[in-house]
Order: structure tokens, then sequence, then C-alpha cells
């Protein structure tokens, strides 16, 4: 699949309610702890909402999301502590605001699937009109998941792959407590 240079959509990616556990040491000062790379999401699921917009004053077909697992190990040792208060809070779009898709982290190749009365890709984005997804990751067993979200579009006769991640690494699933 060929990509261009320029991507003609943006992707904005948020996960309001992560950063609840740390994992190993943690920082003494305020600042250090509250851009520590170690914060997590420690539960049985974890949501991330997409918006995707066009650049590009032409509509923009989205083909598929992908989800990317870059580590996948036994859960790690952790220390529960809040993380400090950064007084900014991302806040979760209407769930009638967002087409939601699950995916099961623990699988070998997990895929996205669409909830019920969510239609299938493809999609179509402009500058006028963006695209919400809210997804839904879960893991069905103790584990510790760092994965990305991969946007596949199609415009003008090219395509390519954009990366949705928490600001530059993956997104961070923990689970602790085994299946009841």
């Amino acid at each position: 699949m060929a990509a261009t240079l320029a991507s003609p959509i943006v992707v904005e990616a948020a996960e309001p309610y992560g950063r609840n556990k740390h994992v190993g040491p943690i920082p003494v000062g305020r600042e250090e702890r509250l851009n520590s790379p170690d914060w997590v999401t420690e539960a049985v699921a974890t949501s991330v909402y997409l918006t995707i917009e066009a650049t590009v004053e032409r509509a923009v077909i989205l083909t598929k999301l992908e989800v990317r697992v870059e580590s996948q190990s036994r859960r790690p040792p952790g220390n529960l502590v809040a993380p400090p208060d950064s007084g900014i809070y991302a806040r979760p779009m209407a769930p009638e605001e967002a087409r939601t898709f699950r995916v099961d982290l623990g699988q070998a190749r997990p895929t996205p699937q669409q909830d019920e009365g969510v239609p299938g890709f493809p999609y179509s984005v402009s500058h006028l009109d963006p695209e919400r997804f809210r997804i839904r990751a879960f893991l069905d067993r103790p584990g510790d998941v760092t994965w990305r979200v991969e946007i596949h579009w199609r415009c003008n006769g090219e395509s390519g792959v954009v990366v949705a991640d928490n600001e530059g690494r993956p997104f961070r699933l923990v689970r602790t407590l085994p299946a009841r």
C-alpha cells in the first residue's frame, strides 16, 4: 500500500479514564509523576475515543481500523496510586456521538468488531463532517498489553495509514484480576 507524505486526515485520540495505576518506582516530584510513561489503565477494559477529520477539501474514505498489539505479557507489579491532578481531563463523547467497536486484546490477532447497529467500513470524512469512534478494548484474563490503532484511508487514488496512540506512546491496558 502506498502512503503519501502528507496524510489527508488528522486523528485525535483520547483515553479519558486511563492512568490509574503506576508500574515501577513512583517518581518523587509532581512534574515527574505527572509526565511518567509508567501510568497505565488497570481494568478489565478501557475506551479510546478517536475523532477523524479530513484536512483536504474533498472526501476521504476510511477503509478500516486495525489494532496493532506491540507487546503482550503477564501483568506487571504495580503501585495503586492516583496520578497527580493535571487540571486537564479528557471528556468522553456521548455514546450516540461515537461509532463503537470492541476488540479483545488477548486474541492472537485482535480485530475490532462494530457493535450491533453500527455499520461496517468504509466511512467517509470531510473537513466539515468528521467521524467519531469509540474503541472499547478489553482483556478476558490477566495481562499487560500495549497497542495502537491504525486507520486506513483512501483519497484521490492514493492510500495510507495513520497511527493513533497516546501522545507518541502506545495505549496500555493492564488487567490484574482473574475472570470470575
